[in-house]
């Protein structure tokens, strides 16, 4: 459904049109809505058109992708445009398109309005174009359908149009008047009535004011009053509807409250409340985030509070208000949507000046541009003007700019040198930006002999215009090499950088390229054989014909005489091989050369060889120096004829040989450690010719092994840990009345494993002096009865430790006397010294005056670094020294039996 606005000489005439037909449309194509103006007269610019695409859509369109045909049309036909466009965004859809019109409209036209979605490269194939995603009306990106039928066209009625009326506040006794709001539009006159008045008051219709004394205050609340506008006639022109016709007599009623305060209060509906600042939480926020804005105002003298004022925001992004907004850098509406309410409610009044704050909140809206926007908000309550906060605010854009410079698609991304037209380089940003920065462009290298990189068509980019250009083009520099050069795009940085936007390299082809070539084997006539051969023996003659070939592998004719050296490049060398000319000549005009010998020649080496030619391709120096270089053109196997005497058995047979050896050297603990053996036969690693025989030999590369041979065994002994390579070479001597031909080394064969020589897990065992529980008395010194005042404590090591172990000894809480800690001995941690396998400490007991008695000591071990298990355990009897005095029987008989016993146990294990 479309709509047209025009306004008539005394009121306004709203038109509605239903359109008929279905018009279904691909993206990228028209989109036509014809309307009939029907009989009516338009007023000649402004006029409005909104369309029903009966669906949710949303999009970037702009004016100028619209087109407006009018017929019959009045005045200049090329000022018919599309001046303003109203589509829903991506946060909040419409069904509508709204379209502004200038243009010259006569009773009768017929308005067609064309939309096009335009189109732009395709990033992920450039040089090809596809329709614009972000500037498409559109609920799904890709197409869209609307109605078109005939038009029905009446006069609508037009309701008053009433805002809201605000509370009202007197005083008993005090005399008072107050002009209520009046209406707008409407069909006709409009009367005017108010109801639920106090005592006192009176209204005047026709000046909309109230006045009066109040007598006595009102209920608390107040009373509700009615005021109400009523449209009292209907004058219509042109042509009605029957089916809608307009209403006569319509009424808008508006109620509010009047409160009538006692003598001596203040009344709030007169206080202003004037913003005294506006303060961000943050002087950025992300696009799609939230800005929480605190307002502090002054709230006059008075008694009581006022009920609630409205909160007034604003923003403000316009470069002519702010020298810190740029042009385009300014953010709009469509940015910003305030959260909550924004009634200030029972704002508290004091006997003084005072001030008070108001939060709210601000959701930043996701637009289809990449670049930071910048605002300042603004917040008015009672002022005339609203007030802004102190410094700018960014919006930090959640989409990131990208720069592209590219060639055209058909480029591909190279020029040549010479070409008799320059080529155009293009510079777009993606999305496209909507405010314009200086850009330059530079090349490396900047040789101006060479290359010509022209001007930009413009020095600033972005808004207008969307995409700048320049051209380059290189000159013949004769050396047959193809070059790259690099165009960098710049805009101004800070502190006067330049900031890269893109960068593109560009190669440049060579105008007198060199061809390359491929090799075929030919035979005495000169044709290829089929299939061509991939090895050859050794003794043998091949001819072979060099073929100048494209880029693309197709044979062509030489445009020039061309040279080609063929060189070695596989395993076999120059002594392996003769051709009977090289370099090879193909003559200009011809695609091949003529035929050439290649003798592969015989030798002592044993095994197969790889003959690989490359080919470096040189032309006539008049037209330019240099060579191009042709990797691989030919490549043949060649067969070995020598006879072996000795050779390795397979991979498999040799490893079993060699891993049996080792698990049975190693054992159970699979680990080789010092002084175990491995042997293994050498007839188990080596094959030889019948009637030869065969010796042995061994070597390694570390001390950590040695080696030995005795007839067909071979024995390597574990000496030390490490890491140890073995190799094992047989020798073979030929069988008698044999003759073998000259070689290098056809009578030995070799083998090389690893073994590796590891070392038994470290195990500690921790001891005390013996194997009983000792006593020692406290204080150090030995007792006179022959305690002992210290013990010495021995970890012992199942092997020589490599590097320096310590052992920290710990009491053992739950099997030591309950009164025993830390500070009743004195003991040092134990260290077993690298390559031996034991070390000891000393403990004392510490003498203190209390009497303590006998207590039980246990210790445990625990090695650092985790060197290894520590086993076993110590038990000490502590004895105090002491002993309270005990009757002279009891210590004559003590001492007698230490006497005798010397020192004594007082218990055993």
């Amino acid at each position: 459904t479309g709509a047209i606005f025009a306004r008539g000489s005394c009121r306004a005439l709203k038109w509605v049109a239903l359109c008929m037909g279905v018009v279904a449309l691909g993206v990228g194509q028209a989109q036509a809505q014809t309307i009939d103006a029907g009989d009516a007269t338009f007023e000649p610019r402004g006029t409005m058109v909104t369309i029903d695409l009966g669906m949710l859509v949303y999009g970037g369109a702009t004016a100028k992708d619209f087109m407006v045909k009018i017929s019959p049309a009045m005045g200049d036909p090329t000022d018919n445009k599309v001046t303003g466009i109203s589509v829903g965004s991506r946060t909040n859809p419409s069904r509508y398109i709204t379209l502004t019109v200038t243009s010259a409209l006569a009773s009768g036209s017929d308005v067609e309005l064309t939309y096009t979605q335009p189109m732009i490269d395709d990033p992920e194939s450039p040089g090809t174009d596809i329709p614009d995603p972000k500037r498409a009306i559109t609920a799904d990106g890709t197409t869209y359908v609307a109605g078109v039928t005939d038009l029905d066209i009446y006069e609508i009625d037009v309701p008053p149009m009433l805002g809201e009326v605000a509370d009202v506040e007197l005083v008993v006794d005090v005399r008072d008047q107050r002009f209520l709001p009046r209406a707008t539009g409407g069909n006709g006159e409009l009367s005017y009535t108010l109801t639920g008045l106090p005592d006192g008051l009176s209204f005047d219709p026709d000046t909309q004011s109230l006045s009066g004394t109040p007598t006595a205050p009102t209920a608390e609340g107040g009373m509700t009053a009615t005021y109400t506008v009523t449209d009292v006639a209907v004058t219509t022109t042109g042509r009605l509807s029957t089916a809608d016709p307009p209403a006569a007599g319509q009424a808008i009623p508006r109620t509010f409250k009047i409160v009538v305060k006692p003598k001596g209060t203040t009344p709030t509906t007169g206080l202003k409340v004037m913003v005294k600042s506006v303060v961000p939480a943050s002087a950025t926020v992300a696009e799609g985030g939230i800005l929480d804005v605190t307002v502090t105002a002054e709230v006059p003298s008075g008694t009581g509070t006022i009920p609630s004022r409205p909160v007034t925001v604003s923003f403000s992004y316009m470069p002519a208000d702010h020298a810190e907004i740029g042009e385009g850098e300014g953010a709009d509406g469509a940015d910003f949507t305030v959260i909550g309410s924004t009634v200030w409610e029972k704002i508290p009044l004091k006997k003084e000046k005072s001030e008070a704050t108001f939060k709210f909140r601000v959701e930043i809206n996701r637009d289809v541009d990449a670049e930071d926007e910048k605002f300042f908000v603004g917040v008015k309550i009672d002022d005339d003007k609203a007030k802004l906060n102190k410094n700018v605010l960014m919006i930090d854009d959640s989409e990131t700019q990208k720069y592209t410079l590219s060639l055209p698609s058909a480029a591909k991304g190279a020029i040549t040198e010479g070409a008799e037209k320059a080529t155009e380089l293009t510079l777009k940003a993606d999305p496209k930006r909507t405010m314009n920065i200086p850009v330059s462009l530079a090349l490396n290298p900047n040789d101006p002999a060479k290359y010509d990189l022209s001007a930009l068509s413009a020095s600033m980019f972005g808004k207008d215009p969307g995409t700048v250009t320049a051209t380059i083009k290189a000159m013949a520099d004769k050396n047959r090499t193809d070059d790259t050069i690099t165009v960098t795009a710049y805009t101004d940085g800070t502190l006067g950088n330049k900031m890269e936007l893109a960068s593109l390299d560009i190669k440049v082809k060579d105008s007198n390229p060199l061809p390359g070539v491929r090799a075929r084997l030919v035979d005495k006539d000169g044709k290829a054989l089929d299939p061509q051969p991939k090895s050859v023996t050794e003794g043998e003659t091949l001819m072979l014909v060099l073929t100048a070939v494209d880029k693309d592998g197709d044979s062509m004719k030489a445009a020039e005489k061309l040279s080609v050296s063929l060189m070695a490049a596989g395993t076999a060398n120059s002594m392996d091989y003769r051709l009977s000319a090289n370099p090879v000549e193909i003559a200009k005009g011809s695609a091949s050369s003529a035929a050439v010998d290649l003798m592969v020649m015989a030798d002592d080496d044993v095994g197969e060889e790889m003959l690989t030619f490359d080919a470096v391709v040189s032309g006539d120096s008049k037209v330019g120096p240099g060579s191009n270089s042709v990797m691989g053109v030919l490549s043949l196997t060649i067969m070995d004829g020598t006879t072996k005497l000795v050779w390795a058995k397979t991979q498999e047979e040799v490893e079993k040989a060699i891993y049996d050896a080792k698990a049975k050297a190693a054992g159970d603990d699979e680990i080789l450690s010092p002084g175990e053996m491995m042997e293994v036969m050498g007839n188990a690693l080596f094959s030889a010719a019948e009637g030869a025989t065969l010796a042995y030999t061994a070597a390694t590369d570390s001390d950590a092994v040695g080696t030995s041979t005795s007839g067909g065994t071979v024995s390597v002994t574990a000496m030390k840990a490490g890491m140890a390579h073995v190799t094992i070479t047989a020798h073979a001597t030929p069988p008698a009345g044999v003759k073998i031909l000259p070689q290098s080394e056809p009578d030995e064969a070799s083998i090389m494993f690893p073994v590796e020589v590891g070392l038994e897990a470290l195990a500690l065992e921790l001891m005390g002096p013996g194997d009983d529980m000792m006593d020692i008395v406290e204080g150090g010194m030995a007792h006179a009865n022959g305690t002992p005042g210290s013990a010495m404590i021995t970890v012992k090591a199942n092997r020589a430790v490599t590097e320096a172990v310590t052992v920290n000894l710990m009491i053992d809480r739950t099997m030591s006397g309950p009164g025993l800690t830390a500070a009743d001995f004195e003991v040092g941690p134990i260290m077993i010294e690298a390559g031996k396998d034991s070390g000891s400490t000393t403990l004392t007991a510490v003498s203190d005056d209390m009497e303590e008695g006998m207590e039980e000591l246990v210790l445990f071990g625990v090695a650092e670094d985790n060197a290894g298990m520590v086993t076993g355990d110590v038990h000490l009897h502590i004895w105090d020294a002491a002993v309270p005095a005990l009757p002279i029987i009891a210590q004559l008989l003590l001492g007698g039996l230490l006497a005798v016993g010397g020192y004594r146990r007082y218990r055993r294990r």
